[in-house]
């Protein structure tokens, strides 16, 4: 091989890892419009509320999303209907990121998973975290045969160790329904950040926020734990739907990144 030929085939070779690389879903240069929020959304799951929101389509994944804010609060509709750009979706969950505008950093944001268990699972889960159940409690559990969590967690580990002395008034929020194929999420974050506030975004209306908005991808921690979990079960409970929910390597994490302009109250 001539060292010409050599040196296309290395430089198609890097080309062709740059393009793998890449993040499919992810958008350069969106710029949304957030509406005010006149009344306070209902986190449930549901889209009936965002009737009168435009909503804006992802070409790369058909994802279609909608924000829309308060004076307190940021709101945000993420509709996931192709079955074929879900990926992991169910055990990744969802993270949203924020930044300045036009930056694509991953530096600050909130991971939001929704988590199915059996009754002995959901005991298992708490017992591990060193909380003791009472009898009634346990009883509580096992009268419903399946649980769903909703669960967020900072990924910023600096601000998620604020916590520990921090005194928050408002939360995060989510809530995912699943209808046929297609997913609805619904997510409400707090706009003010201070000490009381780690997990607040930093922006007022009126301003313009780097939102991101992340699913899917290789699942390696969760499938270890849930791998752990499944070992200290019962043999009747490894056949329930959670753990028969099989996590493949090598699947696809989309990335959809737009500015959104927060509306101010007319």
């Amino acid at each position: 091989m001539s060292r010409r030929s050599a040196l296309f085939g290395l430089f198609a070779l890097l080309l062709l890892a740059g393009l793998a690389s890449s993040a499919p879903g992810s958008s350069k240069d969106v710029v949304v419009q957030s509406v005010w929020a006149a009344d306070a959304i209902t986190i449930d799951g549901l889209a009936g509320e965002w009737s009168g929101s435009p909503l804006t389509v992802n070409g790369a994944t058909k994802a279609e999303y909608a924000f829309r804010n308060d004076a307190d609060h940021l709101y945000i509709l993420l509709e996931l209907k192709d079955p074929l750009f879900l990926s992991t979706l169910e055990r990744s969950g969802v993270t949203i990121y924020w930044g300045a505008p036009g930056q694509t950093k991953k530096d600050n944001g909130l991971k939001f998973t929704r988590l199915v268990l059996t009754a002995n699972q959901l005991i298992a889960r708490r017992t591990s975290h060193g909380r003791k159940l009472s009898d009634a409690e346990i009883a509580v559990i096992k009268a419903k045969p399946m649980h769903t969590l909703l669960l967020y967690d900072m990924i910023n580990k600096k601000e998620r160790e604020k916590m520990a002395t921090a005194k928050p008034t408002r939360f995060p929020d989510f809530n995912a329904v699943k209808e046929g194929k297609a997913w609805t999420y619904e997510f409400k974050i707090p706009l003010a950040k201070n000490e009381d506030q780690p997990f607040g975004i930093g922006v007022e209306p009126g301003g313009t926020v780097r939102i991101g908005i992340e699913w899917g991808g290789r699942m390696e921690e969760q499938t270890r734990q849930a791998d752990q979990l499944m070992r200290s079960m019962a043999e009747e409970e490894r056949e329930s739907p959670f753990q028969k929910e099989q996590v493949r390597r090598g699947e696809p994490k989309y990335t959809i990144w737009v500015d959104v302009a927060l509306a101010v109250k007319s």
